[in-house]
């Protein structure tokens, strides 16, 4: 729901920019308003890659943690996020059936 809450917020965003009626003082405002809207969606991202991380789900994880990336490809949280999760899928290939390293 988050996700298609913030989807709503940029859309709206992007209509009220293209308003020729839009008073100049509250273009800084939309400004603004789309940074923060892409910080919360390269958060929630984040929070779902390591929900999924968590949970073992390293390919959905990484496709969130990228999804962060695209609106933000040096995102420093992004990118030690996605690292976190390379590493985690790599520790679990290792491992057999029993949880011992092969």
């Amino acid at each position: 729901d988050g996700m298609r809450h913030l989807r709503n917020a940029d859309v709206a965003s992007k209509k009220a920019r293209k308003n020729q009626r839009l008073p100049a003082g509250l273009k800084p405002l939309l400004v603004a308003l789309d940074e923060d809207i892409r910080a919360i969606e390269i958060r929630m991202r984040l929070h779902l890659a390591s929900l999924y991380t968590v949970r073992g789900s390293y390919g959905t994880a990484l496709t969130y943690a990228n999804a962060a990336l695209s609106f933000d490809p040096t995102d420093r949280d992004a990118l030690a996020a996605r690292a976190r999760i390379e590493e985690a899928a790599a520790n679990a290939a290792r491992r057999d059936f029993s949880g011992r390293q092969r």
